[in-house]
């Protein structure tokens, strides 16, 4: 997946994690000419998930605030979902608590 472009806009730069439902990559949105993160669901996802996918993204879109990761996009990109966030550098959670 390292250098797949999503959405012909967003490369995918370097995997930063991966759950159950899918994974998130660290991207560069070629048209903006900046880093993001993008979470990309597995595509066997069902219809009524997608939907679900969908109301979350723009539900978040809307929250402006320091502690929550700002929504830049979201779409299917061959029937998968991604959704585009501001990218955070730093430690994960579990390394700060250790």
């Amino acid at each position: 997946m390292l250098g797949r472009v999503i959405a012909d806009k967003y490369e995918l730069r370097r995997k930063i994690g991966q759950g159950g439902m899918g994974q998130v990559w660290e991207a560069h949105d070629r048209a903006l000419e900046r880093d993001v993160a993008i979470k990309l669901l597995a595509d066997r996802t069902t219809a009524a998930f997608k939907a679900r996918f969908q109301r979350e993204a723009r539900a978040l879109a809307q929250v402006q605030s320091d502690h929550i990761v700002q929504v830049y996009d979201f779409g299917l990109d061959e029937d998968a979902p991604y959704m585009v966030m501001e990218l955070l550098v730093g430690e994960d959670l579990e390394t700060r608590m250790r």
